[in-house]
């Protein structure tokens, strides 16, 4: 990290990538965020929903229709069924 001064208090700056680098990967994947480090970003804003058997997955939307198959909703839906969806 870059460190200046400002008005006499020492700052620090940060870089922050918004759902990941989309430009080279689905947004929210491992690979975006991988690809946003890579390209020097110091924070990734990520989206969380959470699954009917409490798991955390990365997804903007609260169900599947932009990801993947329409008609599934993370809170009432389970990991497990949602791991069989393709993307």
């Amino acid at each position: 990290l870059s460190v200046f001064n400002k008005n006499g208090f020492t700052r620090v700056q940060h870089l922050s990538a918004h759902r990941g680098i989309t430009a080279y990967a689905n947004e929210n994947s491992l690979t975006a965020v991988a690809s946003a480090s890579n390209e020097g970003a110091t924070h990734v804003e990520v989206d969380v929903q959470i699954t009917e058997d409490g798991k955390l997955v990365l997804c903007h939307d609260s169900q599947t229709n932009a990801t993947s198959v329409p008609g599934f909703y993370f809170t009432t839906t389970t990991y497990d069924k949602l791991k069989t969806l393709t993307l």
